[in-house]
């Protein structure tokens, strides 16, 4: 039988492995660990990549149209609800960096990308910003820098 002092350090073992692996408690970020609403759909913010440029089609590609700035591909998976591109455009989703610079995105895409229903977002943001947010309808905020790749 387990003493009590082993029992203790059991349960604060177990304890210390869940916040270390943020099993989805209070370490979770919403929008990116677990999905939100955002009207009629629930989104999981699942990549944000800065890239010089973006193939639209095989001879198409789109670039910022200043130097100092960088695309910023965003793409978010519909976890629940009905993908209805023309609602999609009317969210005005916008980016914002630790300057408080705010981008409306250049391209919107929506639908079955991957095998999944996506959402995808192609903004022009400051090749200096390191700290992207995405705004979203009704006030929400999903931070991206746990996703960012350069």
């Amino acid at each position: 039988m387990a003493s009590a002092t082993q029992l203790k350090c059991f349960i604060g073992l177990i304890l210390m492995t869940a916040l270390l692996m943020g099993c989805g408690g209070a370490g979770a970020v919403p929008g990116i660990d677990t999905p939100i609403p955002v009207g009629d759909v629930e989104l999981q913010f699942t990549s944000a990549t800065k890239q010089d440029s973006y193939s639209v089609s095989f001879d198409q590609k789109m670039r910022p149209n200043a130097t100092e700035d960088i695309l910023l591909i965003v793409e978010a998976d519909v976890v629940s609800g009905d993908l209805d591109m023309d609602v999609v455009q009317e969210w005005g989703v916008t980016v914002q960096d630790e300057g408080g610079r705010e981008d409306k995105p250049g391209m919107t895409q929506a639908g079955i990308m991957d095998g999944e229903e996506q959402i995808l977002w192609v903004f022009a943001v400051s090749r200096a910003s390191q700290s992207l947010t995405v705004n979203l309808p009704d006030g929400q905020t999903v931070a991206l820098d746990s996703l960012l790749k350069e």
